[in-house]
C-alpha cells in the first residue's frame, strides 16, 4: 500500500537549477573520523591571515528550549573546533524576536539575519523545488525517511530558488498528525470540523471533508479551549510544547501530510569567507549534521521532541495510528495530486516527470530504511 501512497503528490509552479556547497552527500553519510587533537592541529598550520571574524545573527521561531535550538549550539562548537573560536561567533534570536516565522527565509535571503530556521511551508510558490516536501499524498514513513528525502533531493537537484540563501540542514517533520478535541478514527470523523491547517495541509483537510482554518500556533491554544477551532494539524513534538494535551483529548498520526524546516545561511555571507574559512565551515557543518541531526531525527522518532507530550495525553487518549483499511480513504481523497504536479511542470516547460518521480523513489528509499516507530510512541501511555 504504501507504494501507492507514494505516488501522490500536488502541482506546483516554476522550477531551475543552480550550484551550491554540498558537505555531505545524504543523511547517512559519515563524516571522516579525525581526533580532536589532530584537527587542532591542523586548524593552526592553516594561513588566516585573511579570515573573517564576525558575529552572525541566527532567526527563529521556536521558543529558546526547543530541542532543535541545541543544533546551533553544536555548529558553534564544531566552527570553534576548526576555525578557533573567536571568528564567527552566533547569536541566537528565539521566540520570532528578529524575524517571525513568516519572514525568516526572506530574511536571511535579504541578509537580516545570516543564519534562519525557516518553515517552508509558509512560503508556498516561492520555493518550489523544495516544497516538493509539502505535498499532501505521499507516504512518509517517519521523521528520518522525510528529511534524508529532502537533502538528498536538494544535494542533486540544485535549485536555482536558493540563489540567496543556502540550505544547511534539512529536517521533514513528518509524519505530522492532527490534535483534536474530538475523536477521529475514520475520514467520515472529520466531515465539518474546523482544522488549523497551513499551506498543502490545508489542501489535505479540505478533500477530507474538514473546514482548513489559517491561524498562527500561537493561536491555537486558545481556539481549541474556546471551541473556535476542532483541531490542528502540525507535529507531536510541536502540540508538546504548545501544551495542547491541555485542552485537547486526542491525537490521530496522518502519514500523508509533512512539512519542512531548513536552517538556511545567507549566500553572500558564506561567499565572503576566503575559500580556507569557508573550507573550514563546510567541515562543522559536516559534524553538526551527522553529530546533531541525523541523532535528532532518531530521537524524535524515539519521542526525544514528544515525550512530555505523549506522556501527558496518554493519560487521556493517548495517539492513535490508524490501520491500513482505515487509512486508506485518506489517501484515496488525495489521488491525482501527482499528475496534477507533473503536468503543470511540464507545461512550464521543465521535466517534471522527473523531478516528481526522483522525489518519490527517494522517499521510497529512505521509507524502507527508516520505516515508522509507533511502538515508540505506545509505550508513554
Amino acid at each position: 500500500m504504501k507504494k501507492t501512497l507514494a505516488m501522490l503528490l500536488c502541482a506546483m509552479m516554476v522550477l531551475g537549477l543552480v550550484a551550491a556547497p554540498v558537505y555531505a552527500s545524504d543523511a547517512s553519510s559519515s563524516s571522516a573520523e579525525t581526533s580532536a587533537a589532530s584537527e587542532a592541529s591542523s586548524a593552526e598550520e592553516v594561513d588566516k591571515s585573511d579570515w573573517v571574524t564576525a558575529t552572525w545573527s541566527y532567526a527563529s521561531f521556536l521558543a529558546a528550549d526547543a530541542p532543535n535550538q541545541d543544533g546551533i549550539t553544536m555548529l558553534q562548537e564544531n566552527i570553534d573546533k576548526y576555525m578557533g573560536p573567536g571568528y564567527i561567533t552566533i547569536e541566537s534570536y528565539p521566540n520570532g524576536t528578529l524575524l517571525g516565522m513568516l519572514d525568516i527565509a526572506e530574511g536571511v535571503e535579504n541578509g537580516v539575519a545570516e543564519l534562519g530556521f525557516a518553515q517552508m511551508s509558509v512560503s508556498i510558490g516561492k520555493y518550489p523545488v523544495e516544497q516538493v516536501a509539502e505535498i499532501a499524498g505521499p507516504y512518509y514513513a517517519s521523521t528520518k525517511a522525510g528529511s534524508a528525502t529532502i537533502k538528498e533531493y536538494l544535494d542533486t537537484v540544485q535549485p536555482e530558488e536558493f540563489s540567496k540563501a543556502i540550505p544547511l540542514f534539512t529536517l521533514g517533520q513528518v509524519p505530522l498528525a492532527i490534535c483534536s478535541t474530538k475523536p477521529i478514527n475514520s475520514i467520515e470523523d472529520l466531515k465539518g470540523m474546523q482544522i488549523r491547517a497551513t499551506g498543502y495541509a490545508a489542501e489535505a483537510v479540505s478533500r477530507w471533508g474538514a473546514v482548513p482554518v489559517s491561524m498562527a500556533i500561537g493561536e491555537v491554544y486558545e481556539a481549541l479551549r474556546n471551541g473556535l477551532v476542532d483541531g490542528c494539524v502540525s507535529s507531536v513534538g510541536a502540540f508538546g510544547n504548545s501544551m495542547f494535551q491541555e485542552v485537547a483529548d486526542y491525537c490521530t498520526m496522518m502519514p500523508f501530510i509533512g512539512y519542512s524546516c531548513l536552517v538556511l545561511l545567507n549566500r553572500d555571507t558564506y561567499e565572503g569567507l576566503p575559500e580556507s574559512q569557508r573550507e573550514a565551515f563546510d567541515k562543522a557543518c559536516a559534524d553538526t549534521w551527522e553529530g546533531f541531526y541525523c541523532k535528532y531525527l532518531e530521537e524524535l522518532d524515539n519521542d526525544e521532541l514528544s515525550q512530555k507530550y505523549i506522556h501527558d495525553i496518554g493519560q487521556i487518549e493517548g495517539i492513535k495510528w490508524l490501520d491500513d483499511e482505515a487509512l486508506k480513504p485518506f489517501a484515496d481523497a488525495l489521488e491525482g495530486l501527482t499528475d496534477e504536479y507533473k503536468k503543470t511542470l511540464n507545461d512550464l516547460g521543465f521535466d517534471g516527470d522527473y523531478l516528481v518521480d526522483y522525489y518519490l523513489e527517494l522517499l521510497d528509499k529512505y521509507n524502507e530504511m527508516y520505516p515508522p516507530v509507533p511502538e515508540n510512541y505506545s509505550k508513554w501511555y
